[in-house]
């Protein structure tokens, strides 16, 4: 749904009745204030946001599995393949793609 859809969509409320438009009339800016800081933020930035987030969760894990532990190996892997899914994020946003 684009920003102007959802506006619209509130926005016939209107149309139904003016007491109820007057009651949700604070919720049409909310949500357009909140669309406007979306549209803002960087699509690259939600990603890295999850890649660190998972990234965090993977430390977790490591700091809890044994030394020998049969998963470790696996965790380590995907800690280094987050670890590089961000470097490139990082250079893509460096160059401006």
């Amino acid at each position: 749904m684009t920003r102007e859809e959802a506006i619209n969509i509130l926005g016939e409320v209107k149309e139904l009745d003016d007491s109820i438009y007057q009651y949700n009339f604070k919720y049409l800016e909310a949500l357009d204030m909140a669309i406007k800081a979306l549209e803002q933020e960087s699509i690259l930035d939600k990603i890295r946001a999850q890649f660190k987030s998972h990234l965090r969760g993977v430390e977790i894990t490591l700091e809890v599995l044994v030394e020998n532990d049969p998963l470790r190996p696996k965790f380590e892997g995907a800690k280094e393949t987050l670890e590089e899914c961000l470097e490139i994020i990082d250079k893509a946003e460096s160059e401006g793609t």
